[in-house]
């Protein structure tokens, strides 16, 4: 039974955590894409800097389980209060709900909404898209040349930032001296630090950034396999330095995905992610469970894994500053005109598809 339920936690867990974030990306502006992403560090970094006091405070796990399980039953009454993204109703054709919707936003932000001027917007947009729209599914996806190769990055670097960030997580037990209550602490003291990823990237881009911390908590890994194994303080520091870079290279990931793919098929997308990250997940504590053959083996092979990561996040184009792609013909040319050595904070292309570029292997209607 426990196992049956655990199982089911399991299959919630990144719906429940990841999909209000990405609802609450579609609702801000390009400067502000990264705010939802520091709220999301912030709250998992304090929950987790407190469950380790909770736990050496309790007699049983089973308590601390029901205690964990009873916080989350709040927001079922919530559903009703929770929006639907702007975006996917206007491509469903809702467009009444989608106004309605972006007129509570301009309230709350003590804007004045001009409904009329936005419709006529949208009616300019919708008529220049395609008539289809409402057909595209995600294998359409696989039709379009760039588009393709950038989901396929995307989900590499999640996949290797799931699996090395949760693997990291689940390794901390087994650093410094073995106390797993200390430890824990330490760990999720160590994120402090990334909650400065949000302004990073928002300054830097994505993509050099994630290049640097998954390299970085790479070599960690490597470099911890050579530390004697009586060198406690010194394995402890740098197992913690592997961790708190992959925990920034981690949050991008999911700022990433929610960026790289088009709204027709964001959601789809962002699944197809959450599906290769979750067996990533299922695999990292079969990585972490290596340490009983070797205390190297564990964040020697994640650190592998996370310069995988860093090489994938080199093809990547770079999101930043840019619109997000609605269309799969806007996502198709999506990076189309930057450099593999641009920098976001050197040089600011603006978003467009280059005619030249764009593929002609797109069926007409998608």
């Amino acid at each position: 039974m426990l196992a049956i339920l655990r199982f089911l936690v399991g299959c919630a867990h990144h719906t429940v955590s990841h999909l209000p974030f990405l609802i609450v990306v579609e609702y801000c502006g390009v400067a502000s894409r990264t705010v939802p992403l520091m709220m999301v560090m912030m709250s998992y970094t304090f929950a987790s800097l407190t469950v380790p006091w909770v736990a050496m405070a309790l007699p049983s796990w089973r308590i601390l389980s029901v205690i964990a399980s009873t916080l989350i039953l709040p927001v079922i009454a919530c559903w009703k209060i929770i929006p639907e993204s702007p975006s996917w109703l206007l491509v469903k054709g809702r467009t009444d709900e989608a106004m309605a919707q972006l007129g509570v936003v301009a309230r709350v932000n003590g804007n004045d909404f001009q409904d009329d001027d936005a419709r006529k917007e949208l009616l300019k947009e919708k008529e220049a898209e395609s008539s289809a729209t409402e057909k595209v599914n995600l294998l359409q996806m696989f039709k379009t040349p760039n588009l393709r190769v950038n989901a396929f990055l995307v989900n590499i670097i999640c996949m290797m930032g799931f699996m090395c960030y949760y693997g990291h997580v689940q390794n901390t037990s087994n650093l410094g001296e073995g106390n797993v209550y200390k430890s824990y602490f330490l760990g999720a003291l160590v994120e402090i630090p990334c909650w400065s990823i949000p302004i990073i990237i928002a300054k830097l881009g994505r993509r050099w950034p994630l290049l640097f911390l998954f390299a970085t908590s790479g070599v960690a890994g490597v470099v911890y396999g050579f530390i004697p194994v009586d060198y406690h303080l010194t394995s402890l520091s740098v197992g913690l330095i592997g961790r708190m870079t992959v925990n920034g290279a981690y949050f991008i990931c999911l700022q990433y995905g929610s960026e790289i793919f088009p709204t027709v098929i964001r959601g789809q997308g962002i699944a197809l992610c959450e599906i290769v990250g979750g067996i990533a997940i299922f695999l990292s504590p079969t990585v972490v469970y290596l340490a009983k053959v070797s205390p190297i083996l564990p964040l020697l092979i994640l650190g592998f894994c996370s310069l995988i990561g860093a090489l994938a996040t080199f093809f990547l184009p770079e999101t930043a500053g840019r619109a997000l792609p609605q269309t799969l013909k806007d996502g198709e040319g999506f990076g189309l005109d930057q450099s593999k050595w641009d920098f976001a904070c050197i040089k600011k292309n603006r978003y467009h598809i280059p005619e030249d570029k764009m593929s002609e292997d797109i069926p007409e209607d998608v």
